[in-house]
Order: C-alpha cells, then sequence, then structure tokens
C-alpha cells in the first residue's frame, strides 16, 4: 500500500487475525445459549449479540480494506464511508430491540455498550474524514478505533455469555 498506511501492515493482518477468530468464538457463544437468545423473552440479548457480532465486524472489513495493495488513502476513505453507512444501518435493528420492554432490568449495560460503542463509532468516523483528506492522523485514528473496538467487542462477548448462562431454565421458552 502507498502512504502511511504501508506501516501498518503487521498491524491489520494480526487485527484481521484477531477479529476472524473472535468472531468464531462468538458463534460458538451463541450456539450454546440459544435457546435463550433466540427466544422472545429476552430480545434485548438478541441486539446485544447482535451488536457484538457488528463489532467483531468492524475490525474485520476494516483489516481487510486496510490490506488492500497500492490503494490511496482517498480510496480507503471512500471504502470506509460505504462500510459505515452499512454499518449504521444495521445498528438501527440493534437499537430498536435494546431500548425494548426488557431495557429496564438491562438499562446499566445497555446504556454503556451504546456509549462506549458509539465513541468508536464517531471516531471511525473521523478517521474515514482524515482518509479522505489524506491526513496521516486519519491512519493512526482508524487504527486506534480498529484496536478499541476489539478490546470492547472482547468485553461485551463476556457479559453478553455470563448474563445469557444467567438465565433459569424457566426464562427460556421453548
Amino acid at each position: 500500500m502507498s502512504g502511511p498506511v504501508g506501516d501498518w501492515h503487521d498491524f491489520y493482518l494480526g487485527t484481521l487475525s484477531a477479529s476472524a477468530a473472535l468472531m468464531g468464538l462468538l458463534f460458538v457463544a451463541i450456539s450454546l445459549h440459544l435457546r435463550v437468545l433466540a427466544g422472545p423473552a429476552h430480545p434485548v440479548l438478541r441486539a446485544e449479540a447482535r451488536t457484538v457480532y457488528l463489532g467483531y465486524l468492524g475490525p474485520l472489513v476494516t483489516s481487510i480494506l486496510s490490506l488492500i495493495p497500492d490503494q490511496a488513502l482517498r480510496l480507503l476513505g471512500l471504502e470506509m464511508l460505504a462500510y459505515g453507512i452499512g454499518h449504521l444501518i444495521l445498528l438501527w435493528q440493534s437499537t430498536r430491540e435494546s431500548f425494548g420492554a426488557e431495557f429496564r432490568d438491562t438499562r446499566r449495560a445497555v446504556i454503556f455498550s451504546w456509549l462506549f460503542g458509539g465513541s468508536i463509532i464517531v471516531a471511525r468516523w473521523l478517521a474515514t474524514v482524515g482518509l479522505l483528506l489524506e491526513a496521516e492522523w486519519g491512519v493512526r485514528l482508524l487504527g486506534l478505533t480498529v484496536a478499541g473496538a476489539l478490546v470492547f467487542s472482547v468485553y461485551l462477548t463476556w457479559d453478553l455469555v455470563f448474563r445469557a448462562a444467567r438465565m433459569a431454565p424457566e426464562d427460556v421458552v421453548s
């Protein structure tokens, strides 16, 4: 890759591998708690599972796009712009479900998730603007959003798995 993104090759290769592996582990965790997550009694948990999936998808897509050889920063910025729009559309469904009837029972977790996750999304949008302007700070900020999204998504996965495991069998509708 030309420009400063080329210096980030090893970082993006590592985050691509990590996000792919963590997405696979998320699918395993969801499979183990599928009756709870798929049941009608817990739409907030299902919405949070989707949000965690999207949290891993961001670093995966960003890493893939950043590893395209000989790509100008402006083109990467356009690709991130397209991805960002799609990401917001996918998050809309989770947002509607997260603030449903079950919200009052999980209020702290949902608000924390949306505040911290929202700051990562805002930073990714700022990084996209930086890339479109071909500014080196955009590359650095984009890398920071990838690392932040991975770390935060690991925390959300841990929280989701343990909350799903605490659901009593009578809470699960067959």
